[in-house]
């Protein structure tokens, strides 16, 4: 309905603008005077009309937008052609005198009627700004109730895994030299390997409590992917650390330990899910994976029973768990990035370009983001 009102209005301008640049033109003593003035009042006319076709037309084809408008905005531009050629008609056919109608045509109402017109559009624009501003304004609130529903509960400092994951990372590269690059391609039993543990040994001990730790909570801006980003790194690194022990106890053979500490990059898995994004979620499956690995390699150690009996494995379904709240948090982060963009915050839009935005297209993208979503 907006899109009908705002070219009904935007038409009605249009022949009202015409019309008083052919009363004008009508008016003036010389035909080449006339006839400039009349033309340039009907090209002025359509500029508007033409202006929305290309609007919609680009947003329909190049966009893939479906609530674009397009056909209704070809609707009114015939509308605004036929009624431009009707008027044009109107304005040049004499009466009984022999005097061109448009010539009596009262200039001063005509503007009035132009500048009624033109107000009514500022309103229109304005009320659908506002209302755009209160459906932009929901949909923020409930973005932040749904990532408020899948964000693990606050936990004390104490109980904490992420902050011992943050000073094993910084152990960690203080204790790291050049060559240690090459560590993952050495053989487990290498001195390379064994020098290289002995370096990290305060790292690793941190890991390990931190894998240890029932409690989770990475506290950061979730809109910030680089922050994000850096802040996962800390759980590959763990997990990498795990398991270049893991192969060196197994190689030594202290199995036992061995298989405690591919117990723990399972739990450093799980500890990078504490973000629900789906990054956090592509993070913790490839940590998973290191973990799978490095227990393959370490299985043929295994010689009693008991030592099997000790590694007990993560819940299963608690990745799945993981994957729908991962799923729910990017569905909060999707839509806060739309209302980013339609609040001129994000893409280089500004205030004005994004209230467009948002009325034209993002709107309609919204209910489409969320069923695709949805269906995942």
């Amino acid at each position: 309905m907006s899109t009908v009102l705002r070219g009904f209005e935007i038409v009605l301008a249009s022949l009202l603008f015409a019309a008083m640049l052919m009363i004008v033109g009508l008016r003036r003593k010389t035909r080449t005077a006339a006839v400039v003035i009349c033309s340039l009042g009907i090209l002025l006319g359509l500029i508007p009309v033409g202006l929305m076709v290309t609007t919609a037309g680009i947003l329909r084809y190049a966009s893939g937008a479906r609530g674009s408008g397009f056909g209704w905005a070809i609707a009114m531009a015939c509308v605004c052609i036929v009624s431009m050629s009707v008027l044009r008609i109107a304005a040049i056919r004499r009466d009984a005198a022999g005097v061109r109608r448009g010539v009596l045509w009262p200039l001063g109402r005509f503007a009035s009627f132009w500048a009624v017109v033109m107000a009514l559009i500022v309103m229109t624009v304005w009320n659908l700004d506002l209302q755009g501003q209160m459906e932009i304004q929901a949909l923020r609130s409930e973005a932040g109730a749904i990532v408020l529903s899948v964000t693990r509960p606050p936990v004390d400092d104490s109980a904490n895994a992420a902050i011992v994951y943050a000073r094993a990372e910084e152990r960690f590269k203080a204790s790291t030299v050049e060559r240690d690059e090459q560590v993952d391609e050495l053989d487990a039993g290498a001195p390379e390997v064994a020098a290289y543990l002995i370096r990290q040994q305060k790292a690793l001990e941190l890991v390990r409590t931190a894998a240890d730790m029932p409690e989770c909570r990475v506290e950061h801006d979730s809109i910030n992917v680089s922050t994000i980003l850096q802040e996962l790194s800390r759980f590959r690194t763990a997990a990498n650390l795990l398991a270049i022990a893991a192969r060196a106890e197994a190689a030594t053979g202290e199995v036992n330990l061995a298989l405690a500490d591919c117990r723990r990059i399972y739990g450093v898995g799980h500890h990078a899910n504490a973000t629900p994004m789906l990054i956090s979620n592509m993070v913790a499956v490839g940590v998973d994976a290191i973990a799978s690995t490095t227990l393959a390699k370490v299985l043929p150690s295994v010689t009693t029973r008991d030592q099997l009996a000790r590694f007990a494995p993560l819940d299963p379904e608690a990745l799945s768990r993981d994957l729908a709240r991962g799923l729910q948090g990017e569905e909060a982060s999707g839509i806060a990035g739309i209302c980013d963009m339609a609040n001129g915050k994000a893409m280089g839009f500004n205030r004005v370009s994004g209230a467009a935005m948002w009325n034209m297209w993002l709107r309609e993208d919204v209910p489409v983001y969320r069923k695709n979503i949805q269906r995942v």
